[in-house]
């Protein structure tokens, strides 16, 4: 295995960052200090950062501790998203959230949070900024979910 950054291949131990590839990849080997330089592994956790579709990344580890921080907000913010969408993106959250509910053992709100706080520690930007400019303004819950994520009846 070779570096996808600084093309060495003598390093013992390599990790799988994202990184997108011209040849349509989404994941690449790094030396870890190419890796903690790109910033695509967490130091305190002591892993690589999980990639997304719009291209941005973030430990896992750091967003299910941000999440048990900010617990008392759970069913807050899942009101506040649905107070503020159309049907139709209701509908597009609940399948999402449902899904992540019965692939993680948690509930529907635990799930929608999980969403919003994905994307805060991706963007650097508050919960309440993310709803209030970006889902509420556009009654839309792309900016957490993606734009490709769509119900299929």
């Amino acid at each position: 295995m070779k570096c996808k950054f600084c093309g060495n291949e003598n390093m013992s131990v390599m990790a799988l960052v994202p990184a997108r590839s011209p040849d349509g990849a989404l994941t690449a080997f790094a030396c870890l200090p190419c890796a903690k330089k790109k910033g695509l592994y967490c130091e305190k956790h002591d892993r690589p950062f999980t990639g997304f579709d719009d291209e941005t990344s973030v430990c896992i580890m750091c967003v299910e501790e941000f999440i048990k921080q900010e617990k008392y907000r759970i069913h807050e913010v899942a009101k506040r998203i649905f107070d503020v969408i159309p049907y139709e993106e209701k509908e597009r959250l609940l399948f999402a959230a449902e899904i992540a509910a019965e692939l993680t053992d948690r509930n529907r709100d635990v799930a929608i949070f999980r969403f919003v706080a994905s994307r805060a520690k991706r963007s650097g930007l508050l919960i309440d900024d993310i709803i209030d400019e970006h889902i509420a303004k556009t009654k839309s819950v792309s900016f957490i979910l993606g734009e490709h994520f769509h119900c299929f009846p």
